[in-house]
């Protein structure tokens, strides 16, 4: 089994100890922290590793309808997925939701249909990773209708 290690537990000046993990690690890094040329930085300091991708999840939300780059977004993302070498990159269903639960399922569905797409373009790999907080009030897809996504 392969384990990769995000840098979400190395924030800020800290990552650069991210480059001392053992070599059976990978890391999943979120691009959306970050510019390419930093991140071209950290791959090559990480060294001769799996890496992965985390796709901009905070300021990217695909329930929601006023989003309307998020192709462009994902597109990017996933440029430099292929560039980079990256194993996969894990997609959000969604963030906040807002409206009737049906209606967002559906435009999900279909923004994920031209996510993977996308992917296949580019020859990556997607992870969809369901999110949401009961406490938030903000689970689109429960277990059942999550595996019927695929």
């Amino acid at each position: 089994m392969q384990f990769e290690v995000s840098d979400l537990l190395f924030p800020g000046f800290t990552k650069d100890a991210m480059k001392r993990l053992d070599k059976q690690y990978g890391i999943e890094f979120f691009y959306e922290f970050g510019k390419d040329y930093y991140w071209k930085q950290q791959v090559e300091e990480w060294g001769e590793r799996a890496l992965s991708i985390h796709a901009p999840c905070v300021a990217l939300n695909l329930a929601d309808s006023k989003q309307k780059n998020y192709a462009r977004v994902i597109e990017k993302t996933f440029a430099y997925a292929q560039k980079c070498k990256a194993d996969f990159v894990v997609v959000h269903t969604n963030e906040a939701i807002e409206g009737d639960k049906e209606l967002l399922q559906a435009r999900v569905i279909r923004r994920l249909r031209q996510v993977v797409n996308l992917g296949k373009r580019y020859g990556v790999k997607v992870l969809i990773e369901n999110v949401g907080l009961r406490t938030k009030n903000n689970v689109l897809f429960d277990l059942p209708e999550y595996i019927a996504l695929f």
